[in-house]
């Protein structure tokens, strides 16, 4: 009678293949939407968000673990592990070709790389599930329990409910060891190359110029970083309430280095001083609005 009634709660062959492909449909309808949402430069702000959020932590992870592995054999736990390294990798890899292709990084590139991969995915799923129910179909379903009790639908040997992760993990099937240490390099991997992207994002020369009071307001220290990319000579004028104060013609700094000048004050009276400090690099015509400029605002000191 229990047999009868294990029969009848079964499902039909079909109803499981139903269900991928409704579970499918519906995961390409949500990327479709939600690309063409990144898309709109005047979508409300809160449904870009949602359709970002919707490609960024988890659709195209699903749909490719779909379509790496369409059939059951699998834990909830090492299909989760899969999926979260596989959306990490997908989406730094992604950032990383948009970075060096044309369109460059918007919501609209991301949106559409995205939805070309849950697509993809999906499509790729669909005819992988197809080939499984066919061979199921064929061969009757598979990892069934046995009557006795003995063994894990999965395969994997019965464990102690309070079993630690260790033991967990060195109990699984060579299947699902071998598709937890995959999503493991995954994760690993696309950490590795976001680092990368990163170090290899061009960065724009630049120059910095700073001005502070020094020796007790007797004196200004200017200091000068180069960010050129290579050495470079700057010419720097100073000036103290519009009076000519001091003008380096030559002031080698090497790439990367900084150099700080200090530049003496003439005594003067308690009142409000303004200093103004420009550069130019040797590249810059004579004539050339300088460069980089700064101002500073102090109080007179007498001289000794």
């Amino acid at each position: 009678m229990s047999r009868a009634a294990d029969v009848r709660r079964a499902p039909r062959p079909g109803a499981a293949s139903r269900r991928r492909m409704l579970s499918l449909l519906i995961m390409a309808a949500l990327a479709l939407g939600s690309g063409l949402v990144l898309a709109q430069p005047d979508a409300p702000r809160a449904l870009v968000v949602l359709a970002g959020a919707i490609l960024a932590f988890g659709l195209p992870g699903i749909a490719m673990t779909r379509a790496m592995f369409p059939g059951p054999g699998m834990g909830r736990a090492e299909r989760a592990t899969l999926i979260l390294g596989m959306q990490f990798a997908l989406v730094v890899l992604s950032g990383f070709v948009l970075h060096l292709l044309r369109p460059g990084l918007s919501a609209a590139s991301w949106g559409a790389i995205l939805t070309d991969i849950t697509l993809f995915a999906c499509v790729l799923a669909w005819l992988r599930g197809r080939t499984h129910a066919a061979v199921e179909h064929a061969t009757g379903p598979t990892g069934s329990a046995d009557p006795s009790g003995a063994a894990d639908p999965s395969g994997a040997a019965v464990r102690p409910p309070n079993a630690g992760w260790l033991a967990t993990i060195s109990g699984l099937p060579t299947r699902q060891l071998a598709m937890l240490i995959g999503a493991v390099m995954l994760a690993v991997s696309a950490l590795a190359v976001a680092r990368a992207g990163v170090a290899w994002q061009p960065q724009p020369p630049w120059t910095a110029l700073a001005i502070e009071p020094a020796d007790g307001g007797r004196s200004i220290a200017v200091g000068v970083t180069n960010a050129e990319g290579e050495p470079e000579t700057y010419r720097l004028v100073a000036t103290i309430d519009g009076e000519p104060l001091a003008t380096v013609a030559a002031l080698p700094v090497a790439s990367g280095a900084s150099v700080l000048e200090t530049i003496p004050l003439p005594a003067a009276g308690a009142f409000l001083r303004q200093a103004d400090v420009s550069l130019w690099r040797s590249s810059d015509a004579p004539d050339a609005a300088p460069y980089r400029s700064v101002r500073l605002s102090l109080r007179g000191v007498p001289g000794p």
